[in-house]
């Protein structure tokens, strides 16, 4: 249908094109412009725009894409590195996991071709840290933006079981690539979920003992699908997936040059 509904407005522009060409009536002319630029206005947008790819400090390569107003990370993070270059700790021992009050990330089942494929899953102590995971220019994915970005991808919405509603997602041929399940790692210190499930950390932390917001999507069946968007997540330990978004560019306010009043010092 979308399809169909393309070729009728592209029709329309030339036919559009074909009156301005025999049309020598300036009124008629004009007339024709501003339809023209009405029907251009009409024509299907993606809601997904690729954009120039990213470079984490360990040389790992990202899509990005643009999303609404914002340009958003299209794989998973993978960096084992902070900002500024200090290693974040590989955890791989099941008791040193599950105690740790410091940034950590693992691979999915310590299996480094899962890392590769679906990136790190970090606790929450290495998203708060105050070196950033993030590149230079970008930072982790904070609760607005995951539900910004819910509401620009919005489908559909489908009740399921006990009356619980789940929002489809539209991810245009998997641009955004929310279908990398790289599944969790629990404070329980199992591994779980991997190719079914995603859950990203966002930077908002609701106690300082235990507490911080994540987003849960599930993909099943070739559809992507979040329950309720955020989850209050009670255990910083969990290894979760992380996603970045650009900074938004700072607008310097414009500061008018001071005037000054002209006196009249002639006296009558």
């Amino acid at each position: 249908m979308k399809n169909l509904k393309t070729i009728v407005i592209l029709v329309s522009l030339s036919m559009t094109m074909c009156v301005l060409s025999q049309n020598p009536t300036a009124n008629r002319m004009n007339r024709s412009v501003n339809a023209l630029k009405q029907l251009q206005q009409m024509l299907p947008e993606d809601k997904i725009i690729e954009q120039q790819p990213l470079t984490d400090i360990d040389g790992n390569v990202y899509q990005t894409v643009k999303v609404g107003d914002r340009i958003w990370m299209a794989e998973n993070l993978k960096t084992t590195h902070y900002r500024n270059g200090d290693s974040i700790a590989n955890v791989t021992d099941s008791a040193s996991w599950v105690v740790l009050t410091t940034g950590a990330w693992c691979d999915y089942n310590n299996n480094h071709i899962n890392g590769l494929k679906f990136g790190k899953l970090y606790n929450f102590f290495a998203v708060a840290d105050r070196r950033s995971l993030a590149p230079k220019g970008w930072h982790v994915a904070s609760d607005l933006e995951w539900t910004l970005l819910k509401i620009n991808l919005k489908k559909s919405e489908i009740e399921g079981k006990n009356g619980v509603i789940y929002t489809l997602i539209d991810d245009f041929s998997n641009k955004l690539n929310l279908n990398l399940c790289a599944g969790v790692r629990t404070y329980e210190n199992f591994y779980d979920d991997e190719n079914t499930l995603s859950i990203y950390w966002t930077t908002n932390e609701i106690t300082p003992g235990n507490g911080a917001l994540r987003w849960q999507f599930d993909y099943l069946q070739g559809e992507i699908y979040t329950k309720s968007g955020r989850w209050l997540e009670n255990n910083k330990c969990n290894g979760y997936s992380v996603r970045c978004v650009k900074d938004a560019p700072v607008v310097k306010p414009v500061v008018k040059p001071a005037t000054t009043r002209k006196t009249n010092n002639n006296k009558k």
